[in-house]
C-alpha cells in the first residue's frame, strides 16, 4: 500500500511534470536552460514564445565551438511530438528569417545516421550567409524553400529563389530548383551569372541523375567570348555531345592568342565508352611562334585510341598518327607517321613506326628515327621511378658529320623542384669536316667551309650548370654577298676553364688583315658575358656602292638581355656611291599590293651604345652630283627608347656639286651634332661659283667695234639651321644682285635678262627644291615672273583625263599665265614629269557670265559660267 501511495506521487510528479514542460511556456523555456547548459560549446537562446508540445518561436539562437559558429534569427518550428512514440520527428513548418554559419578549420567529422528519422514538411529560410573559412569560399542565398524527408530513403526537394556561391575571385549567382528522390538527384538552375577569373559568366544548367544514368539536358555556358553547349546522357550507355567556341583564347591564357573549336561526342557502355573529339585553333600565336591552324583529332575507347595531329603556318606543317591500346594497366602505342616540313629543314619524316609503353611508374620511347636531306639521326628516351629521365641520341648530320649525345634529369618526375633546379647530366659530342653543313640555312652566309668539333659535358643544374667543354674551329672561311666580303683563316676554340665559366678566342682574315674577337660567359642566371673586337684596316664592305675599310675596337657586354656597346670605329679609308635612284620610274595607281599583315614583335633586348666614329682623310663620297671627302669625328649614343644622339662634326673637304649642268665648289661644308638627334644636325654649307659677266663701254680710242669690259662675279648659296629646318639664302660678291638674278647664274649660268620664258619652270623647279619657303621664295617668283612680263608662274598640280587609264590623274606642271586685255587671261600647262600640255582661256563677258575653254593633245570644250550673289 505504501508503494502504491509512493509510485501515485512519482506519477503525478511525472504528469504534472510533463504537463508543465509541454504545454506551458514557462516549461519551454526552462527546458531551453537547460539545454544550453547540457550542449557542449556554447549556446544561447534568446526570448522565446509558445508551447513545447505545438509550435513555438525564439528571436535568436547563437551556438560556437572551436570549429563552427551558427546564428539564426527569428526561427519558427510547429512540430508533432506525438510522432516520437512511431520513431519520427515530424515538423510540420521551420521558418527563419536568417541564418549564419562559420566554418573555421577543416575537421572531418564521421558521418553518422540519426536514431529517429525526420520529417519537414515546408521549411524555409529568407536569408542565408554560409561561409568556409578555412578554403574562403561563401554561400548566399534569398530565400530557399525545402521539404526533407530521412527515412526510409532521403528524400529532398527545395527551390531557390537566389543564390549566390563565391570563392576566392570567383562568384555565381542562380535560381532554380535542387531535389532528391528515392529515385535520384535532379538539378535546375536557371539564370546563372557571376564571375569567374576576372570573366562574366552566364548560362543554364538541367542536369537529373536517375537509376545510375546521368541526364544532361541542353546545358549552355558562357563567359566572356567561350560558348559550351552539353547535351546528352551517361551511365550504362553514353550519349552524350559537347561543342565549344572560344574567339580569343587570350582571355583564358594572357601569352596566347587565336581562336579555338571543339566539338565531340560520347557513346557506347560505360565501362568501355567511344570518344570522338576534335579540336580547332586558329591563327594560335604562343611567345614569337605563330601558328595558322592546329588540328587535333581523336578516335577510341579505353581500350584502343588513334590520335592524329595536324600543324600548319608559314614556316612549319606538321603531321603526327599515333594509335594505342590500354590493357593490363599498361598503355602501348606507336608513332605511325610523323611528317615535319620547315623552310630550312625541307621536309623530316619518321623512318620506321617508334614504340610507346607507359605504366605507372615507367614510360619509353624506342626506335624514334627521323630522316631528312641532312642526315639521320636516332633516339631513346625513357622515364622511371629510379632513373628519372635518360636519353640516347646519335646520328649523321651529313656524309661529313657525326652526333652523340646522353642526358639525364634523375630526378625529373619525382622531384617537385622547377625543371631549371633539378640535376642534369650531359654530354655531348659533335664533329664535322663540312662546316657548311652548319650555316648553309643562313641566308646571308654562302660558300662556308671548315672543320668544327665539339666535346661538352654538363652537370650541376640549368640554373647554375657545371660546365667542361672544349670547341674547335679550323681552316674556316666563309663568303658574306651582301657586303662582297670574304673571310678566311677562321680559327678558335671555346675552353671551360672552370665549370662556370666559358673563354673563347677567335681570329680570322678580311682582305688579309685580322679580326681578333675574344670574351668570356660566366655560366650563370643570365649568362653574363664580355665580348671584344679587334682589328686595323679590315675590309667590312666591298661592293659597287660601297668600299669600306674599318678599324674597330669595341667591348660588347652582355646582361640577361641587356646588351652596353662601347669603344671607337674608325674609318681610314673608303669610296662610297650610292646608287641614284632619282630617274627610277615608280609604279602606276593601278596597282595594289595585296598581304597579310602580322603584327611586328617588339624585341625584348635592350641596347645602351657609346661608340666614337673617327673618319680617315682618304673617306670619298659620290652622289646625285656630289663629290667630296669627308673627316670629322662623332660620339654616338644611343638608348631603349630614344633615338641615337650624337656630338661632334662631320666636314665636307674638297667638295664639287654639280646640278643643272652647272659646277659649284664647296668652300665650307659642315654637320654640327651638339647632343640632339643624330637625324637632325646643324648645317653650316657655303657653295659658290665664279661668273664672268661681260659689259659694253664707250669706245675711247674710235673705230666701229663696241668696247667691252669683263667682271668676275662670285654667286653662292649659303645653308644653315638644321637638316629638319634649313635656312638658305643666296649671296654675291660683290654686292648688289637680286635674289633671283644670283638663282639665275646658280642654275642657268646666265643673267636673268639673258633668259627665255622656257627657262622658267626650271628656275621655279629648282627654288621648289630648295625649299626655301616664307616671304623669300615669294619675292624670288616675282621678280622672275615680272622679268618675264607673267602675270602667273607657278609649279601646281593639275588634274587632267588620261585616256589610257579612263580616269582623272594627277600631273605636276608649270603654269605660265598672261592678262592679255582686261577682260581675256591666257594660262599655258606644261608637264613636268609627263608630256601633257593644256592651254587655257578664260573670257569675261560681263560681270556674271564668263566663258572658259581648254584644249590639250587629247580633247578641248568650251564651258560658259554664270555667277551671282545674294546676301
Amino acid at each position: 500500500m505504501v508503494y502504491l501511495r509512493i509510485l501515485s506521487v512519482i506519477l503525478c510528479l511525472l504528469i504534472s511534470t510533463s504537463y508543465f514542460i509541454l504545454f506551458t511556456e514557462t516549461g519551454l523555456k526552462t527546458t531551453i536552460g537547460f539545454t544550453e547548459m547540457v550542449i557542449p560549446g556554447h549556446l544561447s537562446i534568446g526570448p522565446v514564445t509558445g508551447r513545447l508540445i505545438d509550435s513555438f518561436e525564439t528571436h535568436s539562437v547563437y551556438y560556437r565551438n572551436r570549429d563552427m559558429t551558427l546564428e539564426i534569427n527569428h526561427l519558427f518550428i510547429a512540430w508533432d511530438p506525438k510522432k516520437l512514440l512511431h520513431g519520427k520527428i515530424f515538423f510540420h513548418e521551420i521558418e527563419a528569417q536568417s541564418l549564419y554559419f562559420r566554418q573555421h578549420t577543416k575537421k572531418q567529422t564521421a558521418k553518422k545516421s540519426l536514431p529517429l528519422s525526420v520529417e519537414v514538411k515546408q521549411g524555409i529560410v529568407h536569408q542565408t550567409d554560409i561561409r568556409i573559412s578555412p578554403i574562403d569560399s561563401t554561400i548566399e542565398s534569398q530565400k530557399i524553400t525545402f521539404h526533407l524527408v530521412t527515412a526510409p530513403k532521403m528524400i529532398l526537394t527545395s527551390s531557390v529563389e537566389r543564390l549566390r556561391l563565391a570563392h576566392s575571385e570567383n562568384t555565381v549567382n542562380f535560381d532554380g530548383d535542387i531535389s532528391k528522390t528515392a529515385q535520384g538527384v535532379k538539378f535546375k538552375l536557371h539564370n546563372i551569372t557571376g564571375e569567374m577569373q576576372g570573366q562574366e559568366i552566364s548560362g543554364h544548367m538541367d542536369v537529373s541523375y536517375n537509376k545510375k544514368q546521368l541526364i544532361i539536358d541542353q546545358s549552355y555556358f558562357k563567359a566572356a567570348n567561350l560558348n559550351i553547349n552539353i547535351a546528352g546522357t551517361l551511365g550504362e550507355t553514353a550519349n552524350l555531345h559537347w561543342q565549344a567556341d572560344l574567339d580569343n583564347i587570350n582571355n583564358l591564357l594572357p601569352t596566347t592568342s587565336g581562336s579555338l573549336k571543339s566539338t565531340g561526342n560520347i557513346d557506347g557502355s560505360f565501362d568501355n565508352p567511344n570518344i570522338h573529339a576534335n579540336i580547332i585553333l586558329k591563327d594560335f600565336q604562343h611567345n614569337n611562334q605563330s601558328f595558322d591552324k592546329i588540328h587535333l583529332a581523336m578516335d577510341g575507347n579505353l581500350q584502343q585510341q588513334k590520335i592524329q595531329g595536324d600543324i600548319q603556318s608559314s614556316e612549319l606543317t606538321a603531321n603526327v598518327i599515333l594509335v594505342g591500346q590500354y590493357q593490363n594497366n599498361t598503355w602501348q602505342g606507336i608513332i605511325k607517321k610523323m611528317t615535319l616540313t620547315e623552310q630550312h629543314l625541307k621536309t623530316v619524316t619518321l623512318t620506321t613506326p617508334a614504340n610507346i609503353i607507359v605504366k605507372k611508374n615507367q614510360a619509353t620511347l624506342t626506335d624514334f628515327c627521323l630522316n631528312s636531306l641532312h642526315g639521320d639521326i636516332c633516339s631513346t628516351l625513357s622515364w622511371n621511378t629510379k632513373k628519372g629521365f635518360t636519353s640516347q641520341i646519335q646520328g649523321n648530320i651529313d656524309s661529313q658529320s657525326t652526333l652523340l649525345a646522353s642526358l639525364n634529369f634523375p630526378t625529373l618526375g619525382i622531384s617537385h623542384q622547377p625543371i631549371q633546379q633539378q640535376p642534369v647530366n650531359l654530354s655531348l659530342e659533335v664533329h664535322t669536316e663540312n662546316l657548311g653543313s652548319f650555316l648553309q640555312n643562313i641566308p646571308e652566309i654562302s660558300h662556308s667551309k671548315g672543320k668544327l668539333h665539339i666535346k661538352a659535358t654538363l652537370k650541376g643544374s640549368i640554373e647554375k650548370p657545371q660546365l667542361n667543354s672544349q670547341v674547335t674551329l679550323q681552316d674556316s672561311s666563309l663568303t658574306i654577298p651582301r657586303l662582297g666580303i670574304n673571310i678566311t683563316n677562321i680559327h678558335g676554340q671555346v675552353k671551360s676553364h672552370n665549370p662556370t665559366q666559358l673563354s673563347y678566342q677567335f681570329s680570322s682574315q678580311l682582305n688579309k688583315e685580322i679580326l681578333y674577337i675574344s670574351g668570356t660567359t660566366e655560366l650563370d642566371k643570365g649568362y653574363p658575358s664580355i665580348i671584344t673586337l679587334q682589328g686595323k684596316n679590315l675590309l667590312i664592305s666591298n661592293t659597287s656602292e660601297a668600299k669600306i675599310f674599318a678599324s674597330p675596337d669595341i667591348k660588347m657586354t652582355i646582361d640577361h638581355k641587356d646588351i652596353q656597346l662601347a669603344g671607337k670605329i674608325e674609318i681610314p679609308k673608303a669610296n662610297i656611291t650610292p646608287k641614284d635612284l632619282s630617274s627610277t620610274v615608280g609604279l602606276t595607281d593601278d596597282v595594289i599590293f595585296v598581304q597579310n599583315e602580322k603584327p611586328v614583335s617588339q624585341s625584348s633586348w635592350s641596347i645602351h651604345s657609346t661608340l666614337e666614329l673617327a673618319l680617315g682623310d682618304q673617306v670619298k663620297f659620290d652622289f646625285m652630283g656630289l663629290t667630296s671627302s669627308i673627316g670629322g669625328h662623332l660620339r654616338i649614343q644611343d638608348k631603349p627608347g630614344a633615338g641615337a644622339t650624337g656630338i661632334g662634326q662631320l666636314v665636307i673637304q674638297e667638295g664639287q656639286y654639280n646640278a643643272y649642268g652647272q659646277n659649284l665648289t664647296i668652300e665650307e661644308g659642315r654637320l654640327l651634332f651638339t647632343g640632339g638627334p643624330i637625324t637632325n644636325p646643324g648645317l653650316n654649307i657655303k657653295a659658290t661659283k665664279q661668273i664672268s659677266t661681260i659689259t659694253p663701254t664707250s669706245n675711247t680710242k674710235g673705230g666701229n667695234l663696241p668696247a667691252v669690259t669683263s667682271i668676275q662675279n662670285t654667286v653662292g648659296i649659303s645653308i644653315s639651321g638644321t637638316l629638319k629646318q634649313p635656312v638658305v639664302h643666296f649671296f654675291s660678291v660683290p654686292q648688289g644682285l637680286s635674289q633671283s638674278e644670283i638663282l639665275s647664274l646658280l642654275v642657268l649660268g646666265r643673267s636673268l635678262n639673258q633668259t627665255s620664258s622656257t627657262d622658267a619652270g626650271l628656275l621655279i623647279k629648282a627654288l621648289g627644291a630648295l625649299n626655301i619657303g616664307g616671304s623669300q621664295e615669294n619675292i624670288i617668283k616675282d621678280q622672275v615672273k615680272n622679268n618675264f612680263g607673267l602675270d602667273e608662274l607657278s609649279i601646281n598640280a593639275t588634274e587632267n583625263y588620261d585616256p589610257d587609264k579612263a580616269k582623272v590623274v594627277e600631273n605636276t606642271s608649270l603654269v605660265i599665265g598672261k592678262r592679255l586685255s582686261p577682260k581675256l587671261f591666257l594660262n599655258y600647262s606644261i608637264g613636268l614629269l609627263d608630256p601633257i600640255n593644256v592651254l587655257r582661256l578664260n573670257y569675261q563677258i560681263n560681270q556674271r557670265v564668263r566663258i572658259e575653254s581648254e584644249t590639250d593633245v587629247n580633247s578641248s570644250g568650251i564651258d560658259l559660267f554664270y555667277s551671282f550673289s545674294k546676301d
